[in-house]
């Protein structure tokens, strides 16, 4: 028995538009060529920082619970706190509100000579000193100011 051949009615038999269409899609072997002109990548210039200047006087009434002069500031450089007047009472500062409780663990600000932290970052509380027993207690006014980079 013979193969069946079908008949030829029209076009040509010897289509080869398939290979030609995976030869022009398929990978080449040559990677393309960089463009010889590529501009250099300039470095951004980050612009400095723009420091501040946080000031502040407040009058500090006895037997107050303690008052936050400042937040911690991880760009603080330098906090400055003057007692203002000499009638007035001492202040007490630290940088824990618990730290105020005791005289021994807060920092009494006196009117003869500012309190400078310089590289103090934490925050900064303060409270009027309590006044001796059987007396009544005078505020203290004291202020501050503080710079951050």
């Amino acid at each position: 028995m013979s193969a069946i051949v079908p008949e030829k009615l029209a076009g040509d038999w010897t289509d080869d538009d398939g290979q030609i269409l995976a030869d022009q899609l398929g990978e080449t072997s040559n990677a393309p060529k960089p463009p010889a002109d590529v501009p250099a990548v300039q470095p951004v210039e980050v612009p400095p920082k723009t420091g501040r200047l946080i000031t502040g006087t407040i009058q500090l009434e006895p037997g107050w619970e303690p008052v936050l002069l400042l937040p911690a500031d991880p760009n603080r450089l330098t906090v400055v706190i003057q007692d203002n007047d000499v009638l007035s009472n001492f202040a007490w500062v630290a940088g824990d509100p618990q730290d105020l409780r005791f005289s021994r663990t807060a920092f009494v600000v006196v009117t003869d000579s500012p309190l400078t932290l310089a590289g103090y970052t934490g925050p900064l509380y303060a409270i009027a000193a309590p006044p001796p027993e059987g007396e009544e207690g005078l505020p203290a006014n004291i202020s501050y100011v503080a710079v951050t980079a």
